[in-house]
Parts: C-alpha cells; sequence; structure tokens
C-alpha cells in the first residue's frame, strides 16, 4: 500500500531519508578508520584515559539498552512504520541483536578495565605500606 499524498522531503533530488543514511555510514566508517589509524599512536594516559574509557563504555551500554527498548517495541509493534503496513518481525530482531552485542561488548570492557584499576589501586595501595 502506497501512501503517495505524503510529500517526501528531497534534498539536491535526493530523499531526506537517503542522506541521513549514507550520512551515518560516512559517520561510522570515518570513526572506524580513525581508530585504525591510530591504533600505534599514543594515546592519553592516566586518569584521563580511564575517564575516556568509562566515558565511552557507558555511552555504549546506554546506547545498547536504548537499542534494547527500541526492539522490544519493534516486536510488540512489528508495523510501526508509517509507508509500509506488512509486519515486520525481523527488525526488532535485528535491534535486539544490536543491543545485545552492544551491552554485551561494552560491560566486558568496562568490568575489564575496573579489574585493571582496582589491581592498580590495590598494588599502589601495598606499596605505600
Amino acid at each position: 500500500m502506497e501512501f503517495e499524498y505524503i510529500p517526501r522531503a528531497t534534498i539536491f533530488g535526493l530523499a531526506t531519508d537517503d542522506l541521513v543514511f549514507l550520512a551515518g555510514t560516512f559517520l561510522v566508517w570515518y570513526l572506524f578508520g580513525r581508530t585504525i589509524d591510530q591504533r600505534g599512536a599514543p594515546g592519553p594516559s592516566g586518569a584521563a584515559r580511564r575517564t575516556i574509557t568509562l566515558a565511552v563504555h557507558v555511552f555504549l551500554l546506554a546506547v545498547g539498552g536504548l537499542l534494547g527498548y527500541i526492539g522490544l517495541f519493534l516486536f510488540e509493534h512489528p508495523a510501526i512504520d508509517s509507508f509500509i503496513l506488512e509486519p515486520r518481525p525481523y527488525r526488532g530482531i535485528l535491534t535486539l541483536l544490536w543491543a545485545a552485542s552492544l551491552i554485551f561488548f561494552s560491560g566486558r570492557a568496562l568490568m575489564t578495565a575496573a579489574r585493571r584499576f582496582l589491581r592498580a589501586a590495590d598494588q599502589l595501595d601495598h606499596f605505600l605500606r
């Protein structure tokens, strides 16, 4: 079922939803390439590094929680898309898989960072005695 009476916005002859998708794809590949390029470069050390690690992984946990909520919402309302009214259960499955992977990997990295921090604090405490 088509909704031809709903106008679709265009910029330079391209639909805005396509442009948002392309911008998101560009951003992901830019960040991925930047991460690969900076692997060998020296980064921040000490407290700055711990703060950045904590902030990034807490943000990823929050995004995973949000995606989990959206995935459950998509299972409850599978035909929520305004242009296509047939149910799409695969959208909920894929969204929940993204959520689970974000929560698992960022949670695991947070636990590793916490163990490393506690181990360093314990060694410092033992050294100071």
